[in-house]
């Protein structure tokens, strides 16, 4: 069963770029973000949780999942 934060992200990510999140797939490859939009997309995320996501969390290949794990970890 999904977390509460992951149907979060989900909602997030889907309503930012207009398509569903697919859990297998990086994010920037489904979205088609560089890096600026990874930024841009990790900021998103910082605002609405209220956490900072570490530098070494920031990769540019990233699975629903492991965001997951980032933003639970930054929110303890």
């Amino acid at each position: 069963m999904a977390s509460q934060t992951q149907e979060r992200l989900k909602f997030l990510l889907e309503k930012e770029y207009g398509a569903k999140v697919d859990e297998a797939k990086p994010i920037g490859e489904q979205y088609d973000l560089d890096s600026l939009g990874l930024v841009e997309m990790y900021m998103l995320i910082e605002e609405e949780f209220g956490i900072v996501v570490p530098e070494e969390d920031r990769k540019m290949k990233i699975a629903l999942g492991d965001l997951v794990n980032i933003v639970e970890k930054a929110s303890k």
